[in-house]
């Protein structure tokens, strides 16, 4: 008997642990994406790029607007970055964050896995946001997390 409630409990706690795991796209919080648990997709001068972060904690005290992006539609919407949205040219070429909504861009949209722990952008069926922040014509898997908005 006690050996079957604690079987129970750890049950129900490691399947509250991976609800709780979940992200949900809230438009208005914001969003790290990351690989390697220190790879971030990161705007620097407009540009998506990969920069290493390996403290969490200090990436989120700190004032670092690169790393933060936010979901104005929530699934399947646009990604956005400060106050412009994340695309690419057309041919795809880089990755760029300040683009607006009338440009002649492919703009970027987010979309959870399965599991809610990750997502992976693109424009279009074929333009993927690479794990190197290139354009790619193959699906990544980003890690998501919440972190504090400094949004302008």
């Amino acid at each position: 008997m006690w050996g079957e409630s604690r079987f129970t409990a750890l049950t129900f706690a490691l399947a509250l642990t991976s609800v709780v795991a979940q992200v949900t796209l809230d438009p208005t919080k914001c969003f790290t994406l990351s690989t390697n648990g220190t790879q971030y997709l990161d705007s620097t001068n407009s540009v998506m790029e990969i920069q290493s972060h390996p403290d969490r904690a200090a990436l989120e005290a700190g004032t670092d607007k690169g790393v933060r992006f936010h979901f104005p539609l929530g699934e399947g919407g646009w990604v956005a970055h400060d106050e412009h949205f994340v695309g690419t040219t057309i041919p795809p070429s880089d990755w760029k964050t300040e683009l607006s909504l009338g440009s002649t861009s492919e703009l970027a949209t987010i979309h959870l896995t399965s599991s809610g722990t990750k997502a992976y952008l693109n424009s279009g069926p074929r333009h993927y946001v690479s794990s190197s922040a290139g354009v790619s014509s193959t699906e990544f898997d980003w890690d998501i997390l919440e972190i504090n908005c400094l949004l302008s």
